[in-house]
């Protein structure tokens, strides 16, 4: 567990925070100069607040009042940024190497041959670092964070940098990372789908300010982290295991993880080549779902998922309607078609949507 309790003044830049962070993975979201990297280097030491009280698992590492100061490389508290800072002169086993030799006496850091095979770098251990490419880089770098047996990990918007193939290729690596090591993570991005599929929860910033803090539900009923959330089009964001194929109609068939009011959904996506029982991820925008009072036959679309309004936020000329399917899917819809379908909390509902508005990732 986390607490902040900070106020730090810069030019014009003012921030008040007061708040708490779970362990877990935590996604730190605003639009540029929120304040989001500027917290992160509060937390690992980086600067100093004007005021105010840092506490990690019961240790405090800032509290100006008491005049307690811990520096950066006592906190334990692993750190990667958007361009992996590696040390230049030594190859990959050299930069893990260095990293292990800091872990305290007595720390657990998690096996490194299980941090390689995570992060799929065995294969890249005598290769010098100017040789790697900008993915390989941060892989190594987290791999650096993770074997100095950190507390906590930040993770500085660590894939900014690279093309989205790249970043495809990195994410579905970071999530297994941030399941399995089980060390608490706090990520900073910009891009609100990125943290969406990478964290549990969300703490949203606006100019130095906690607009929101919670899960994904919690943080959309919030006004203002709500509409910024909106804005920076919110995306719904669920796993599924493969569960067949149906090549014919170009499509695969996923159940969802949890269940729902009506059982374990079945959602059609694209057709893909992942094996049956794969582990998947889906991004689904919420104005690709459409909602409906009863089934519909004869229509095209396939994916019509019963569930259960949880929640009816309206916002503008919109409504957000958050609905439990086994995930937690948001669809976008119009007030007339709200009034109409009387959409209100514990309301039964379909949701709508075509396979190929999915976008699915291997977990």
């Amino acid at each position: 567990m986390l607490w902040l309790d900070l106020r730090l003044e810069r030019d014009r830049f003012r921030m008040e925070m007061r708040t708490e962070i779970e362990d877990g993975a935590t996604g730190l979201f605003g639009s540029s100069g929120a304040g989001k990297s500027t917290l992160l280097h509060l937390v690992a030491g980086l600067a100093r607040p004007d005021a105010g009280r840092i506490v990690l698992d019961g240790d405090v590492l800032c509290d100006t009042k008491q005049g307690i100061w811990v520096p950066p490389h006592r906190r334990r508290i692993g750190l990667v940024f958007q361009d992996g800072r590696l040390f230049p002169h030594l190859t990959v086993a050299g930069n893990l190497r260095y990293a292990s030799r800091l872990a305290p006496r007595g720390a657990k850091a998690p096996p490194a041959a299980e941090v390689l095979d995570l992060l799929e770098i065995g294969g890249l251990m005598d290769r010098p670092v100017a040789g790697l490419s900008g993915g390989e880089r941060q892989r190594v770098a987290l791999a650096r964070a993770l074997l100095g047996a950190p507390r906590l990990l930040l993770l500085d918007e660590p894939l900014a940098s690279l093309d989205r193939p790249r970043r495809e290729r990195i994410m579905p690596l970071l999530r297994r990372v941030v399941e399995r090591i089980g060390v608490p993570t706090i990520l900073v991005s910009h891009d609100l789908e990125e943290v969406l599929r990478l964290a549990d929860r969300l703490v949203v910033l606006d100019g130095g300010r906690l607009l929101g803090r919670g899960s994904p539900e919690i943080v959309m009923r919030e006004p203002a982290a709500g509409r910024l959330l909106r804005e920076s089009e919110f995306v719904n964001v669920f796993t599924a295991r493969v569960s067949g194929h149906e090549p014919d109609d170009g499509v695969t068939c996923m159940t969802l993880e949890t269940a729902g009011p009506e059982g374990f959904a079945v959602v059609r996506g694209p057709l893909m080549d992942h094996p049956e029982g794969a582990r998947v991820q889906a991004v689904l925008p919420p104005r690709d779902v459409a909602l409906a009072g009863e089934a519909l036959a004869g229509f095209s679309i396939q994916n019509q998922l019963p569930g259960r309004v949880t929640a009816v936020d309206a916002a503008g000329a919109t409504v957000m309607v958050q609905v439990d399917v086994g995930a937690r899917l948001v669809a976008e819809v119009t007030p007339r078609a709200a009034r109409d379908l009387g959409l209100r909390p514990g309301a039964p509902v379909l949701c709508l949507f075509k396979a190929h508005a999915l976008r699915v990732h291997r977990l």
